[in-house]
């Protein structure tokens, strides 16, 4: 009876590796966001996201926004800045996405109240790793433009 019970949770061991080994462990340091004035409804957010396996950035929420969306700033062929929404950001091993101004970022849209200097706003991030979602929690630090 001892042999099989041993030999039953090597086996779970080894058919819970490969799921193990495909899920990715995602640290978020340095978050900031950029304050708001009177009447100002929504404000950008910038966090550098670490991986430890291939994953997707897929959607933040903070309970005092209403919906926060992942942007893309660029440049087109004619030298214009513009914007654009992105559904998924990939996150690679080794390779740090540093949020910016003018590259990936968080759109901040639908303040519940105001940022002001020195507030920490709550952010929750929702990564998928093969298949398997993994919630990040972090707060940005608002400061002055």
């Amino acid at each position: 009876m001892q042999r099989i019970l041993s030999c039953l949770a090597i086996a779970l061991t080894l058919l819970c590796m490969p799921a193990l080994a495909d899920s990715a462990t995602v640290t978020a340091r340095d978050g900031w966001a950029w304050r708001t004035r009177a009447g100002q409804y929504g404000s950008a957010g910038f966090v550098t996201l670490n991986s430890s396996a291939t994953a997707r950035l897929v959607a933040a929420s903070s309970p005092r926004v209403s919906r926060i969306e992942i942007h893309e700033s660029f440049v087109d062929a004619q030298g214009r800045f513009g914007m654009r929404r992105r559904g998924a950001v990939a996150l690679q091993p080794a390779r740090p996405l540093q949020m910016r101004h003018d590259g990936i970022h968080l759109m901040l849209i639908g303040l519940r109240t105001p940022l002001a200097v020195g507030d920490r706003l709550p952010l929750t991030l929702t990564i998928d790793s093969g298949g398997q979602r993994e919630m990040v929690s972090t707060a940005l630090v608002v400061k002055a433009p």
